[in-house]
């Protein structure tokens, strides 16, 4: 993975390296997938969408934020991890965004910031941010330990907009 590359691309797809399907994820629920998004208005179709695809492939609620402007990337974009070998590095409390952005502020030149919606293992997609090692994929939790993840690798440029939106200085 190299960071000034490209990563959005037309399909989901599982990132290769360290992750492999664990057993214990929450079990998916039956969703009719809806293929022509036009038929439903622009916002509305996106979170309907994005709901389906998490949902087919494992869980059985997504918590939307207030975030829309993220649907048509983390759609169009997204690639499904595996959350068993993620790496766990306590980060400010309650606030993944903050966290994921300081940490790949200090290891950038091997690691790709993340965001999109990680599955808890109460069955529940929630918003979420992480960082990623840019080799392998393997991934760096800072709030709880998750059964999976879906979203999109923020480039260069927009991991520093986040950085400069979500770091709060004490």
């Amino acid at each position: 993975m190299k960071k000034k590359d490209s990563y959005r691309s037309k399909e989901a797809a599982i990132l290769p390296g360290a992750f492999k399907q664990p057993s214990d994820l929450p079990k998916a629920v039956d969703v009719d997938v809806v293929s022509d998004a036009k038929a439903i208005d622009s916002a509305q179709g996106e979170q309907f969408l994005l709901q389906q695809r998490l949902l087919s492939f494992a869980g059985s609620v997504v918590c939307f934020d207030s975030e829309q402007h993220l649907f048509f990337d983390i759609l169009n974009a997204g690639v499904f991890l595996y959350g068993e070998d993620a790496m766990l590095v306590p980060g400010v409390a309650s606030n993944c965004h903050e966290s994921s952005a300081i940490i790949w502020r200090g290891g950038q030149d091997d690691l790709v910031l993340m965001t999109g919606y990680a599955l808890g293992f109460d069955g529940k997609w929630y918003r979420h941010s992480w960082c990623a090692f840019e080799e392998t994929g393997k991934v760096i939790e800072t709030t709880q330990n998750m059964a999976a993840y879906f979203g999109f690798v923020l480039d260069d440029l927009e991991s520093d907009d986040f950085y400069d939106l979500n770091y709060i200085p004490e």
